[in-house]
């Protein structure tokens, strides 16, 4: 993850990292499962932001 050229934000070096300790445990199967979850949580938070913001108050 140093390679020449390389920048990483936080979040997006704790998601690489994530994903190659899961590979080396053979717990693949488990980080997509937890991506996935985390995807579904953010599509429902965009969606109830759209949808509360076209209701009139």
């Amino acid at each position: 993850m140093n390679r020449s050229g390389m920048w990483w934000t936080v979040q997006g070096a704790n998601a690489i990292l994530e994903l190659l300790c899961s590979i080396e445990t053979a717990q693949l199967y488990g980080y997509f499962d937890r991506v996935r979850e985390a995807a579904a949580l953010e599509l429902r938070a965009f969606a109830t932001n759209i949808v509360d913001s076209a209701i009139p108050t």
